[in-house]
């Protein structure tokens, strides 16, 4: 599935809280680009071979109709319709970026010497900027680690069949999900739900669990959180006996 798509329809209503909510806090909120380039070819690949032609022109004229009243709706209306109308709306700094570890966007970054940075995109930090907070930078991943680290976990839960779907806020380092836990929630799910539900329903416990884990930052250590065991295993994505399973169980990506 494009992640840029899945971003633009649930990201932003998961955005509003936590920028309400700590605004006086937020030096700036930056929004990385789709990133085609830095996904290779095969994995793109194999997530348009998950969606059916009619599935993925049914969620880019969402997008669409979404972009369009971002524009002509006043702000007010408007205001929860994206990340920069969220921005504007509560007055917090927005910048739009392309690569997260841009020695330039670095730079900026490091020069606001923020506490906490908090990352909701798909991009892999760098060594430059896990270091540029005081304290962590913190991740949203879309199940509770360290079940289903690394790459479409819901879809991974759908297929086992889980009748619950977790998230998790945990410190990032540059070993993919396993840096320690800091946050976690989780919803109930029905095989009735399609990915898409899922996807929405996880990102609308996001706020909740960010708001919760940048509380406890401030007030516990960081070895204080638990880390995933080292023999976690990672998850590279759906293979073809996979997706043999969600098909046969009836199950829907939209």
């Amino acid at each position: 599935m494009r992640s840029h798509i899945r971003r633009r329809l649930f990201q932003t209503k998961s955005f509003v809280s936590p920028v309400d909510e700590k605004r006086d806090d937020v030096c700036l909120v930056a929004e990385v680009r789709d990133g085609r380039e830095n996904i290779k070819k095969e994995k793109h690949l194999a997530s348009l071979q998950l969606w059916e032609i009619w599935s993925i022109l049914h969620l880019k004229l969402t997008v669409l109709v979404t972009k369009v009243l971002a524009r002509l709706l006043p702000l007010f209306f408007r205001s929860y319709l994206t990340n920069r109308e969220v921005c504007t709306f509560f007055r917090v700094p927005w910048l739009r970026i392309k690569n997260v570890n841009a020695p330039d966007f670095v730079q900026r970054l490091s020069s606001m010497r923020p506490d906490v940075v908090v990352s909701m995109q798909r991009q892999i930090f760098g060594t430059n900027i896990l270091a540029v907070s005081k304290i962590a930078c913190i991740n949203c991943h879309p199940s509770k680690l360290p079940k289903y680290r690394g790459f479409w976990p819901i879809l991974l839960a759908m297929i086992n069949g889980d009748e619950t779907i977790g998230v998790t806020v945990h410190m990032m380092t540059r070993k993919i999900d396993m840096g320690a836990i800091v946050a976690q929630g989780e919803f109930v799910t029905s095989p009735n739900f399609s990915l898409m539900d899922n996807y929405r329903l996880a990102y609308e416990l996001y706020p909740e669990v960010i708001c919760e884990a940048i509380d406890l930052l401030k007030e516990k250590n960081i070895t204080d959180f638990p880390c995933a065991p080292a023999d976690t295993p990672y998850y590279p994505g759906p293979t073809a006996a996979e997706m043999e399973r969600f098909q046969a169980r009836g199950l829907r990506m939209l």
